[in-house]
């Protein structure tokens, strides 16, 4: 019996992971949501941003993802 590779696993739960976050920008705020198994919602106001980065490694960049820090006074970061 052949069982599943460990590198397909892998990627299948990258996938779902990167799928779970959505970020809404408005024109107040900017809210990020996460639905995996359960339901997370952080939001901020936009006058409260005070920096945000961007980070894209080399496979980030061939797949077109990359990790966003928006960093806010007074709490932690957004991600």
């Amino acid at each position: 019996m052949d069982s599943i590779p460990h590198g397909f696993i892998i990627i299948i739960v990258t996938i779902l992971v990167t799928r779970a976050y959505t970020y809404y920008l408005t024109n107040m705020r900017v809210i990020e949501e996460k639905v995996l198994l359960g339901r997370m919602i952080k939001e901020t106001t936009l006058d409260k941003i005070t920096d945000i980065v961007f980070t894209q490694g080399l496979i980030g960049r061939i797949f077109n993802v990359g990790t966003i820090y928006i960093h806010t006074s007074g709490q932690a970061s957004l991600v």
